[in-house]
């Protein structure tokens, strides 16, 4: 799965620690991927305040096709000592995740 994304940080302290960003797509079945993308690049201060994440992942189990997936995102602590990274987006659930939408597969 080709993934293509856009991170910015609109003025706030940078992450100094590694963090694991993982998307997870839910329907039929349940199927997780881990980026390669370093979230310590996103530095208040850059120039243009975008990076742009664009890769290709594989997913930890086989989807079905014709169904529709939820797609949540959420970023963890690669220590796991720290609850999920806080986003500056509405829909965190109990888990730490963000709802990105919905994917037709």
């Amino acid at each position: 799965l080709r993934i293509k994304a856009t991170w910015r940080n609109e003025n706030v302290a940078p992450t100094y620690l590694p963090w694991r960003i993982v998307i997870r797509l839910r329907g039929s079945n349940t199927a997780e991927a881990t980026f390669a993308f370093d979230l310590r690049k996103v530095m208040p201060s850059s120039t243009d305040g975008e990076f742009t994440m664009d890769e290709t992942i594989t997913l930890s189990a086989a989807l079905q096709a014709g169904a529709t997936y939820d797609v949540d995102l959420r970023i963890e602590d690669v220590a796991g000592i720290s609850e999920p990274m806080n986003l500056a987006m509405e829909g965190r659930d109990a888990a730490g995740a963000y709802r990105l939408g919905k994917l037709p597969f």
